[in-house]
């Protein structure tokens, strides 16, 4: 591969190891970049639509571009054009927003494109730093407790628990924090309960503080507490008669002065942490964009793997600081339809002992 000077002085001998990788994939970008063509600039209005198609998947650009072609060659007026580009735009953009449409949030193919808009600008930085690997972040939360509200409360209750942690995630305090920091923060919903959050900027979220803790763990800290200090008690009425027969199904007892809580469990994954592991994959026959979505995959794969163990050792926890809240998130349809027909033949086996009492007493 042809690399000009600047990727020359990169892989100089005092270069660090992940550096040498980043610079053999940006060389496979240019090598790709050569061979793209931009109809936008033939026609004289490039800057005008890429601000209509700012923040759009690569996916939705090819998809246009042929329309755009089309628009472009009639006698519209420039304005015109643009609404036009824009409708289309819009009615792609649909497929990148939930279906649940009551949480107004991106779904993952958008995170995924944010993270791999990030990824690709920081690639093709000039004068790359080691530090600037650090810069970008995949967070992946799991909701805990929307199974138990679903179950106990029904479906509409666990749709209000989904809106209030969405929207913590979308403009929460620790959204808004980071935010005047100068980091975009993408928020996306994964499926069901999962939740995911891109996180890019010119911080590094590997730097410590004066406490020795990484930026990136302080995060990771305040999204956990803000969603487990949110007041949610008012969602689950334990006084409820039909709430109260689940639960004494279950064998959950709840005291008077008990509050339900949601809670979170919280991975994240800083890109540094994942180039290491890319060396064999540039050495494969591979282009660019696919180059892109492995990184994308193994960067929300660690990340979940760390939520998963953040949740395990949350729920241990919670077996001695709040144990009815730990039954509690253990509960679902199906362990209340087992505990049910545990009950049930219970109380058979009792109608048959009394009988069979009855029949050796006569």
């Amino acid at each position: 591969m042809e690399r000009g000077p600047q990727k020359e002085k990169i892989l100089s001998m005092e270069t660090p190891k992940n550096l040498e990788i980043i610079s053999a994939i940006d060389a496979l970008r240019e090598k790709e970049a050569q061979d793209e063509v931009d109809c936008l600039i033939k026609h004289g209005k490039e800057e005008e639509i890429k601000e209509v198609l700012k923040d759009t998947p690569k996916e939705v650009r090819k998809e246009l571009e042929e329309t755009i072609r089309f628009l472009l060659k009639r006698e519209h007026t420039d304005i015109e054009v643009l609404e036009k580009i824009k409708k289309e735009k819009d009615l792609h953009m649909n497929l990148y927003i939930t279906d649940k449409g009551f949480l107004r949030m991106y779904n993952r193919e958008f995170s995924n494109h944010k993270l791999s808009e990030a990824l690709d600008t920081i690639i093709k930085k000039d004068n790359l730093k080691e530090e600037d690997l650090s810069k970008i972040a995949r967070f992946n939360l799991d909701m805990n407790g929307l199974k138990t509200l679903n179950d106990i409360g029904g479906h509409s209750i666990g749709n209000k628990a989904l809106k209030i942690f969405s929207d913590i995630l979308k403009k929460g305090k620790t959204t808004n924090w980071l935010q005047e920091m100068g980091l975009e923060v993408t928020t996306s919903i994964d499926g069901g309960d999962e939740f995911g959050i891109v996180i890019f900027g010119d911080i590094n979220l590997n730097e410590k503080n004066d406490s020795g803790e990484k930026l990136v763990e302080t995060i990771k800290k305040k999204f956990f507490e803000e969603v487990k200090n949110t007041d949610v008690s008012r969602l689950i009425d334990f006084s409820n008669e039909e709430v109260r027969k689940k639960l004494e199904i279950a064998n959950i007892k709840i005291e008077d002065e008990f509050k339900f809580e949601i809670s979170t469990s919280v991975g994240a994954v800083t890109f540094d942490e994942i180039v290491p592991s890319l060396s064999k994959k540039i050495e494969e026959d591979v282009n660019y964009e696919k180059l892109i979505g492995g990184i994308v995959g193994k960067m929300i794969h660690e990340a979940d793997m760390r939520g998963i163990r953040h949740k395990e050792d949350y729920k241990k926890d919670l077996t001695f600081k709040n144990p009815t809240l730990r039954k509690l998130y253990g509960i679902g349809r199906e362990n209340l339809e087992i505990a049910e027909e545990n009950k049930w033949l219970k109380e058979e086996n009792e109608k048959l002992k009394k009988e069979l009492k009855g029949l050796k007493q006569k």
